[in-house]
């Protein structure tokens, strides 16, 4: 069985920042980053590699993210405990330069995307090939 997040300290991006309007409780999306960097897995890993980059957002070690693998998490002490010497759980954040970095990233792998999904449509929508046996 999966522990309960919050159990093992790994690091987290936050895609999204979410409020419950009647209670006034915050969510946050993340996906969460490892150190088991294997072969870039295709669509969705982001990896963060340099040494000042590392610095600057707290980690200690080569880090991947999965970005399309995300979780929804109550934005709690329980799950988000407060980072050593600090008063949040924050370790780091991206520079202006990551962030664009990641944008542009993210851009790219949109249409890289679009471009499988399309290919895809294309087999199965009749495209005036015969199919196998048929």
């Amino acid at each position: 069985m999966e522990a309960p997040p919050g159990f093992k300290d790994r690091p987290a991006l936050v895609n999204r920042v979410l409020e419950d309007p009647e209670t006034g409780r915050f969510a946050v999306e993340v996906c969460y980053g490892t150190s088991q960097i294997r072969p870039m897995r295709g669509v969705g890993s982001f990896a963060i590699q340099s040494y000042s980059e590392l610095t600057q957002m707290g980690l200690y070690k080569v880090t991947r993210f999965e970005l399309l693998t995300t979780q929804l998490l109550p934005w709690a002490r329980e799950i988000f405990p407060h980072a050593p010497g600090r008063g949040d759980p924050i370790l780091g954040r991206f520079t202006n330069l990551q962030r664009i970095r990641l944008e542009q990233w993210s851009k790219a792998q949109k249409l890289i995307i679009a471009a499988l999904r399309a290919s895809e449509d294309g087999k199965e929508d009749g495209s005036g090939e015969a199919p196998p046996g048929g």
